[in-house]
């Protein structure tokens, strides 16, 4: 009886540890479905994440383009701009190519009117050029006294160029009275001068 005992002893506890280490078939397929539950799950999670991600990401560039939607209007405006100042710079180019008395008609007079350069035929002295420029524009003519000698803006109704043009028509000399009158491109350049507003 012992003999049988010691020998069924040890297939009884083989058995039951073996029937205790396998899950019954309800408990282990429950955990088996959980598992993959929460494994669907967590994929539909991250899915959705995903989705966000991209939705974020398209707004990004929807923003870039405006963005660069409004950096090519600036870009427009700053070309506009620049337009204008090349106007501007024309414009001053012009101005500063009028004509001066120093620079362009005091030399003509040097030239031609030696009598008025050392002495004052006609109560006017252009010893300088200064001198005579003040002695020249807005001055009433000795010999004309209608007549500014020089007429800002007017050729026709300043004395000096009507001399020098011999179209004083009253009488008097020609300037130079000898030698003839000066050059006609002198005469435009006095002209001309006087048009722009007998600038010193």
């Amino acid at each position: 009886m012992n003999i049988q005992l010691w020998t069924y002893a040890p297939l009884t506890l083989i058995m039951a540890l073996t029937l205790t280490g396998c899950p019954s078939d309800d408990g282990g397929g429950d955990d088996m479905e959980e598992t993959e539950e929460t494994v669907g799950e967590t994929e539909e999670s991250t899915d959705t994440d995903t989705d966000i991600d991209t939705t974020e990401t398209e707004s990004t560039d929807t923003d870039t383009d405006v963005d660069t939607t409004e950096t090519e209007s600036t870009d427009t405006s700053e070309e506009t701009d620049t337009t204008e100042e090349t106007d501007t710079t024309e414009e001053t180019e012009t101005t500063g190519g009028a004509l001066s008395f120093e620079a362009d008609v005091y030399p003509i007079i040097m030239a031609s009117c030696s009598c008025h350069l050392g002495g004052s035929p006609g109560q006017l002295a252009m010893p300088d050029a200064a001198a005579a420029y003040d002695n020249l524009v807005g001055v009433t003519s000795s010999q004309e006294g209608d007549l500014a000698r020089v007429e800002a803006g007017d050729p026709d109704a300043s004395y000096f160029y009507l001399k020098v043009t011999g179209s004083q028509g009253n009488g008097t000399d020609d300037m130079p009275p000898s030698g003839g009158l000066i050059s006609t491109a002198d005469q435009m350049m006095i002209a001309d001068w006087i048009t722009e507003g007998a600038n010193p």
